[in-house]
């Protein structure tokens, strides 16, 4: 009985740290278009900073639970790299 319950934990880890990384390759992308926009537009340099800053700091937030989330599980940080690499692959 303990390997199905660890078989099924070990799964549920798995999908926490998918949806961890989905989040951060969202938050990135949306970081350059923003950045993008500061360059065409100009005159709204000020309104875009301001929406830059606030998506980089939902990034460092995400990266933060991110980290919290590793220790908390003790997987290794290169096992979240990799699972990384294959979602930006």
């Amino acid at each position: 009985m303990d390997e199905k319950i660890k078989a099924w934990v070990d799964q549920i880890v798995w999908v926490e740290v998918v949806i961890v990384v989905e989040v951060l390759v969202v938050v990135e992308v949306l970081v350059v278009v923003e950045v993008l926009v500061v360059v065409v537009l100009v005159g709204f340099v000020l309104v875009d900073v301001q929406v830059v800053v606030v998506l980089v700091g939902f990034h460092k937030m995400v990266y933060f639970l991110e980290k919290m989330f590793v220790q908390l599980w003790g997987l290794g940080l290169g096992d979240v790299q990799e699972k990384r690499g294959r979602v930006l692959a």
